[in-house]
């Protein structure tokens, strides 16, 4: 989940990794305290759109990952 950091040089690269992002248009601004009310980079992001976007990489999961 990327909010204000730019997921281009932050996400890992392969198939384990996703990035969701809301594109708001402040975003990516990489500043550590958000000017914007309401943060909507994060606030706005819904945790059904996260789940979506990670859900899949469950079955991606290698042998050993605690799955519960």
């Amino acid at each position: 989940v990327f909010g204000p950091t730019d997921p281009d040089g932050w996400n890992p690269p392969g198939a384990r990794h996703v990035s969701v992002t809301r594109g708001e248009p402040c975003s990516p601004c990489d500043l550590k305290a958000c000017p914007v009310p309401g943060h909507p980079c994060l606030d706005r992001l819904p945790a059904e759109t996260v789940a979506a976007a990670a859900l899949p990489l469950i079955g991606l999961a290698g042998p050993g990952v605690n799955r519960e």
